[in-house]
């Protein structure tokens, strides 16, 4: 069996309520991450937290905010770092390691 997933294992509703109950960053370390990543660039403005009823989710890019900072609470620099900079549209050739920790720190402290 293979450790990759593929579109019959996962779903945007899953994926959605992985988000909404802050559980990226036990997704960070599995084959999920990926997906998770590439669901969050493509609906990068979606509803991030309906149960506290935060305003926050109107603003641009606030899944995607949110989703960084799950994970970067977590631990997860460098991963959170690759999420800003596929959101903000990096070529894949400029994500090193220390470019995705640099771009976390100046885009979350806005």
């Amino acid at each position: 069996m293979s450790s990759q997933p593929n579109s019959n294992s996962y779903d945007d509703e899953l994926l959605e309520l992985l988000i909404s109950h802050g559980l990226t960053a036990e997704v960070a370390q599995t084959p999920f991450l990926t997906p998770l990543i590439s669901f969050v660039v493509s609906h990068p403005d979606g509803e991030t937290d309906t149960q506290s009823g935060d305003t926050a989710a109107s603003q641009p890019g606030a899944r995607v905010k949110l989703v960084a900072s799950q994970l970067q609470a977590a631990g997860h620099w460098a991963e959170a770092g690759t999420l800003m900079l596929n959101y903000h549209g990096t070529h894949p050739a400029l994500t090193t390691f220390d470019s995705a920790v640099g771009a976390l720190s100046r885009w979350l402290r806005r």
